[in-house]
Parts: C-alpha cells; structure tokens; sequence
C-alpha cells in the first residue's frame, strides 16, 4: 500500500517495517518503573524476563531512553506533517514494549492505540486524550485508566483496584474481578459485564450506564440525564442510586439487603427485587414483582406498586394517579398530601376488608356481584389510607375512601 494510504489510514494504521529501531537494556536490580511520553503511537505491551523496547515506524526516528533512580523514560519524535492543515501526515508508529511482570507503567500518549493481552504488571497508568485501550486477560494490582475521547475494552481483567475517568466514547468491561472500582465518566456510553468487585462507586453525567450480571458486597451510583439500566445485580449490603436531574433508572432482577433512591425527576423502575427499599423521587415510580418492605415518596405523574409481598408498604404521593395491585402486607400507609390523586386498589384472593368500625366493607371471597353495590358507594378519591394486619381502614369522618378494582 502506499504512503498517502498508510498516511491517511487512520481507522485501520497499518503496521509499518522500513525503519526498525531496537533499544535492549538489561535489567537492573534498581529499576522497576517505567514511563512513556509520547504525542501518538500504537503501543503493545507484553512480559518477558528482560526489558526491551522496539519501534517501528515508517521513517529513522530520534528515540530517547534514560535510567533516572529506578525509573526509565522513553520518549520519541513527534509525527511528522507535510502540509499546512496537517492533512498528511507520518503514519502512526509500532512501540512493542517487554517488560517483566514486577513493573510499574505510566503511559502518557495523545491519541492512538494501546494494547495488552495475557500481561500481568504491578501498577498500570494511563493518561490518553484520543484514542483506545484494550486489556484482554490481564492482571494489574492497580489500575487507573484516563481517557477524554476513544474506547476502553476491558476484557478478563483482575485487578485490585480500578480507577476509570472518561470524557467521551464507549466503554466495555466485560468479566472483571477485583476489589474497589471508582469510575467518573461524562459523556461516554459504558456496558460493564460479568462483574464480580466488593465496592463499586460510579459517577455519570450524561452518558448512558448498562450494568448486566453484578455480584458486589456494595454500590453507589450518582447520574445526571441519562439512562442507568442495572439488570441481574447480587449486592451483598446495599444499592445507592442518586440522580442529579431527569434519569430514567431501572433496577431488573436484583437482590441485596437495601436499595436507597434519591431521584430529581425522571422515572425509577424495579422489577423482580428481593430487598428493603426506600424511594424518594420528584418523578414516577414503577414497582412490580417486589419481595420486601418498601417506603415510597413520590410526586410525579405515575406511581404504580404490583405484586409487592412485605411486611410494610407505606406511600406518600402527590401522583396524578397512584395504583396498588395484589398488595400483601400485614401493614399498607397511604398519605396523598391533600392532593387529587386517584387510588386503585386491586385485591388479592382472600382479601377482607374493614372499615373504622370493623364492619366488612370488601370481602373477596364473595361474587363481584354481592360486592356491586360497594364497589360503587367507594368510587371515590382517597386522602389518607392505613390498612393493618386485620385489613382495616383508619380514616377520618371527612375522608373520601377511594377506588376499587378486583380481580
């Protein structure tokens, strides 16, 4: 292929071999660190007994190494360009780095590629503005990985702890393991897959957050308008979701002792949960499918609880319309705030219901049609609604008593 293509093929660089420089140092017993300041280079690391750093590039390059203490640093030329707006330039240099697995690494590039596979190193550093790096099958104690616009591909990696800052771009850690997990991002889309870490602490702007399959002792998230969907999460303490403003976040078949959501707007949705819970939003709740006590505060349009099975389940809502189906709890509370909302009620098989004065005002085990009637006198707005484990009401004289459904 020729040099304009190799230039100007910057989707797929093309490993070039006219210029190959060899830099072979033995190791001393002092060094265990290395850094790499580079502008732009596509760079492989893997281990080996001695260290052993090799570039190949399309052009002789001035490639500088020094030994400082116990820390060596490689620096090399900068790309060469060839007209004034930097269209053609040098295509993107090959650094194949061996170092042994004891190493520190401290890799500071612009933009490019960076990759290892089957490598294991002590700590790993890596501060890049543009471009990806891959990590397939490797184990580093330490880990922080700074990426403002590009890709980052974790796949198989141990780790004790993971630091993980990034601006733009798409992010995929597929079957990690380790200990702490801190991650800031912005904008970037993030799949995280297959985890197994004690604590995750995750920060997010307005990138999107898919979690699949998460065994954790715990986690925090904090999000801001974007869309964080957390499906098949075994959380061994507690889930904390925070949203700044206007997140629509989904909770999907998780288990854990307590879920603790904080939301400015959006929608909060939990389905097939095994856990205690406390939700606290200005926006809609969708719960269904739930085992656990739950305390619910919400004032959006929507809040809709199914198929709960607890011990308490209370609810103050200022919603448009909130609905309660097949509800069994020794205790329900209801507090509507003096507000319109509109309160459905579907009762499970065996349900009695009384009022204030014990008098049976809802018995399931009877034909619909022997409970017309009542259905009919109740079709109301409620207030304020307390069911104990008799299954009675406690209202005011005042209080409408609302709607009923059965099923």
């Amino acid at each position: 292929k020729t040099y304009v293509y190799r230039s100007m093929n910057v989707l797929k660089p093309v490993k070039n071999v006219e210029y190959i420089s060899y830099i072979n140092l033995e190791e001393p017993d002092k060094v265990q660190k290395l850094l790499l300041n580079i502008d732009s280079a596509n760079i492989i690391i893997t281990n080996g007994d001695k260290i052993q750093i090799t570039v190949s590039s399309e052009f002789k390059r001035n490639n500088e190494i020094q030994v400082i203490d116990d820390t060596i640093k490689f620096n090399t030329d900068s790309l060469k360009e060839f007209d004034l707006l930097g269209l053609l330039t040098e295509p993107i240099p090959y650094v194949e780095i061996t170092i042994p697995e004891t190493f520190d690494v401290t890799l500071e590039l612009d933009s490019r590629l960076i990759q290892m596979e089957k490598v294991q190193l002590n700590n790993l550093k890596i501060s890049q503005k543009r471009g990806n790096v891959i990590a397939l099958d490797t184990t580093v104690y330490d880990l922080k990985c700074s990426m403002e616009s590009g890709g980052i591909n974790f796949n198989n990696v141990s780790f004790n702890n993971l630091n993980i800052e990034s601006d733009a771009g798409s992010v995929l850690l597929d079957t990690i393991k380790g200990s702490q997990v801190d991650y800031i991002n912005g904008s970037a889309k993030v799949d995280i897959k297959n985890a197994v870490v004690s604590h995750l602490n995750m920060i997010n702007g307005t990138g999107h957050v898919f979690v699949n399959d998460l065994v954790a002792n715990d986690t925090a998230f904090e999000v801001t308008n974007c869309t964080l969907d957390l499906k098949k999460m075994k959380v061994e303490q507690f889930i904390n979701i925070k949203s700044i403003y206007k997140s629509n976040v989904t909770l999907y078949e998780a288990v854990t002792k307590q879920v603790d959501v904080v939301m400015n707007g959006g929608t909060f949705t939990g389905y097939y949960l095994e856990m205690d819970g406390k939700i606290q939003t200005t926006g809609n709740v969708l719960l269904s499918y739930i085992t656990g006590n739950f305390e619910v505060e919400a004032y959006g349009r929507h809040c809709e609880i199914y198929e709960l099975m607890g011990d308490i389940l209370s609810v103050k809502t200022q919603s448009t319309e909130t609905t309660l189906k097949y509800i069994k709890a020794n205790t329900i509370t209801y507090n509507a705030y003096n507000s319109t909302s509109l309160l459905y009620l579907v009762f499970g098989k065996d349900m009695i219901v009384k009022d204030s004065k014990g008098d049976i005002v809802f018995d399931n085990n009877k034909d619909i049609s022997e409970n017309e009637e009542l259905y009919i006198k109740y079709y109301q707005k409620i207030e304020r609604l307390d069911i104990t484990s008799s299954a009675s009401f406690n209202v005011d004289p005042d209080v409408k008593l609302g709607a009923w459904e059965w099923k």
